[in-house]
């Protein structure tokens, strides 16, 4: 409970007056990826390691903006779009009475949240864009009224899996040759009453060229981790984080700058290999992502 207040205060705090449901806009970002691939590395005499990847992630949710434009693309975060955000002061505070009828309304929101701390971030990211969206420079900005912003909604009615199978096996050679297998799995599957805490991220909309740009965490999950050194089981747990490949995603998050509100890309990363066990190769990941950010 005492976070709760402690979130409500803030939001009253710092409150603006609330568009109209009206002027609210509506859309679902849906994203999939699928990782395949395979590798090989070389040690010493005869220490060696076979790489299998297979990866798999869905992730879908519902966001939330306000339709009049901003010059601020709140969604990209390179340092030219950084640079160019505009720096100067808002022209004026709103009413009293807009800032207590938008307080109200944080308020009810934070209060439906209950427990789930994940849903109040979620309020308190949706004020933080609503707010730099009310905010009105002294000095018109080259870029006012181009960019819609949206942020996750409450509820984000969101789903998402994560299935992993990945496995390396080989011969670890120190005194003398051992064969050892690592094997990581994971099946997680969650629906809309559980998926508030997957729900991060935003959507900018830019009205001059249409792009897409999205900023969307990694979501992962717990899976299991099984690793046998000479067909001894050393490490056996149900209980390991797993995340999708972090190359993978690095280059997915790279395609959604500017991109089409919906496709399909794929294309395969040529990683290094350099484990303690195993010796130095080479992995070959295929990497296919199909998008959509449709308006509802």
């Amino acid at each position: 409970m005492s976070t709760l207040r402690l979130l409500t205060a803030a939001l009253c705090a710092s409150a603006f007056a609330a568009p109209a449901a009206a002027n609210e806009l509506h859309g679902r970002l849906t994203l999939d990826v699928k990782v395949e691939g395979s590798g090989q590395a070389k040690g010493l005499d005869r220490e060696h390691a076979r790489y299998a990847t297979s990866e798999t992630l869905h992730l879908s949710f519902m966001l939330e903006g306000n339709n009049i434009p901003i010059a601020h693309n709140m969604n990209d975060t390179s340092k030219d779009n950084v640079s160019a955000a505009p720096a100067a002061p808002p022209a004026g505070m709103p009413s009293p009475q807009a800032q207590e009828a938008y307080a109200l309304k944080m308020q009810a929101q934070a209060q439906a949240c209950g427990a789930d701390i994940a849903c109040m971030q979620q309020i308190a990211m949706k004020m933080a864009q609503e707010q730099a969206t009310w905010m009105q420079p002294a000095q018109p900005s080259a870029d006012e009224g181009r960019y819609f912003n949206y942020s996750a909604a409450v509820p984000c009615k969101g789903a998402y899996s994560l299935r992993v199978r990945n496995t390396v096996e080989g011969i670890v050679e120190d005194t003398t040759p051992r064969p050892f297998t690592e094997i990581s799995t994971a099946d997680v599957k969650v629906d809309e009453r559980t998926s508030s805490m997957f729900c991060a991220g935003g959507v900018t909309i830019d009205s001059r060229n249409d792009g897409l740009w999205v900023r969307v965490e990694a979501p992962g999950g717990k899976g299991h981790y099984k690793y046998t050194d000479n067909g001894k089981v050393v490490i056996d747990s149900s209980t390991s984080d797993t995340q999708i490949n972090a190359d993978a995603w690095k280059w997915v998050l790279a395609q959604l700058k500017g991109a089409p509100r919906s496709g399909v890309k794929r294309t395969t990363l040529v990683l290094p290999i350099d484990k303690a066990r195993g010796g130095k190769g080479q992995h070959r990941l295929n990497v296919e992502m199909r998008w959509a950010f449709v308006e509802t």
